[in-house]
């Protein structure tokens, strides 16, 4: 099977997931591949904490192997099917605990925007304006700042982001454009033009260049 073309959402992966389920190991491999990095960034938005978001997004990875012999495509497809799995792996890990935390760090952002060759200047530049940016993000209805999130620092999509939310996707659409909004309103400065798309990820701007706009991520 071509690996060739293939990107988190797309019909590629549901060629992947149908293959992973009747026992292709090399297109499991393939799966986690693709989506390893997002559900450790979901687990860690709604955590808080490096050492829970390894466990969980463990957990969450050996259930996609005990489960994915019975996987048959359907509705948001295979991205849905992970994402509704990492968050009930997460909502036990609460139950577990006994307390929630939900809310963007400025360590989630520069996870996310993560530059090599950085050197202690950029770092301390680049931790102080994740602050900002997160607080600002922070301030926004809780809506809006869970689907801001998902989309640009998890980087979800927006059938993804409505699987996780139970939202249908034209209301995750909404919510994000009124999130980034009024995110251009907190953070106007030019050098934090919340529209400028990403080079390296498709979550958002960390530090100066800001939250990508709709058309600068993927659907």
């Amino acid at each position: 099977m071509s690996r060739s073309g293939m990107g988190p959402g797309g019909g590629d992966v549901e060629t992947l997931a149908v293959a992973a389920s009747l026992g292709d190991s090399e297109a499991l491999a393939e799966l986690y591949r693709l989506h390893a990095d997002r559900v450790w960034r979901l687990a860690f938005y709604r955590l808080g904490e490096h050492a829970a978001s390894d466990d969980v997004a463990s957990e969450v990875w050996m259930r996609v192997v005990r489960g994915i012999g019975s996987y048959r495509p359907s509705g948001a497809g295979f991205p849905a099917w992970l994402y509704r799995i990492t968050t009930r792996q997460i909502a036990d890990h609460w139950r577990a605990v006994g307390r929630r935390r939900e809310r963007l760090t400025a360590d989630m952002i520069a996870h996310a925007d993560a530059v090599p060759g950085d050197g202690p200047d950029d770092i301390a530049r680049r931790t102080e304006e994740a602050r900002e940016l997160a607080d600002a993000v922070n301030r926004l209805p809780d809506t809006q700042r869970d689907v801001v999130t998902l989309r640009f620092f998890v980087g979800l999509t927006v059938p993804e982001c409505a699987a996780v939310l139970s939202k249908s996707e034209g209301a995750v659409k909404q919510l994000q454009l009124r999130g980034v909004r009024a995110l251009r309103v907190a953070m106007p400065s030019p050098e934090r033009d919340v529209t400028a798309p990403r080079t390296v990820t498709p979550v958002a701007q960390a530090s100066g260049s800001g939250l990508p706009g709709p058309e600068g991520v993927r659907t």
